[in-house]
Formats: C-alpha cells, structure tokens, sequence
C-alpha cells in the first residue's frame, strides 16, 4: 500500500471520528451556541476530507494546511484526536518534500 494511500486513509478515519465528535458535541449544547458548532463541525470535516483528497493526489503541504484547519471541529473535552490532527497536519506543512525535490 502507498503512502498516499495510507495517509488518505488516516486523514478519512479523522473526519469519521471528528463528524462524529462533533454530533455529540451538538447533541449536549445550548440552543445559543448550537449554529457555532454546526458551522465548525461543517468547516472542519470539509477540511478533513478535502486534505485527504489532496494528500492522496501527492499535495503534502496543502493538505496539511487544511488539516491544520480541520482541528476546527468541536470535539467536547475530547482534546486528543484534535492535538494528534494538528500535529499531523504540521508535520505534512513542514516536512514534506518541496515540489521539484526528489526523496531519498
């Protein structure tokens, strides 16, 4: 299996448990902050699976940008999955090899 493959994979497993995270989130929320974390449950899964798309299309430094933005998803006092894709995404920002550069 590719290592586009694998991490798409990881990055689709993300948004699962982050939609997820997110419908209990809204589930135990208040009527006044109810919009706020649809709008981010909304936001940050469509950053999740779209940087799988672009992780699987071989573009490491934008996918990790938008997995960056996908911690926006509101996951209750279950910080861990938030922290675990925050580092993930800096990691493809700051270690993916640049465009022209081959790897060893």
């Amino acid at each position: 299996m590719s290592n586009n493959r694998v991490l798409t994979i990881l990055i689709g497993l993300w948004a699962l448990l982050g939609a997820g995270l997110a419908i209990y989130t809204a589930g135990n929320t208040n009527r006044d902050s109810l919009w706020i974390v649809i709008a981010a449950a909304l936001i940050g899964v469509a950053a999740a699976l779209g940087s799988a798309a672009l992780a699987y299309r071989g573009k490491y430094r934008v996918a990790g940008a938008l997995l960056i933005v996908s911690v926006i998803i509101p996951s209750a006092m279950a910080y861990i999955p938030n922290v675990v894709a925050l580092l993930g995404g800096l990691a493809l920002v700051f270690l993916a090899p640049k465009p022209g550069e081959r790897r060893r």
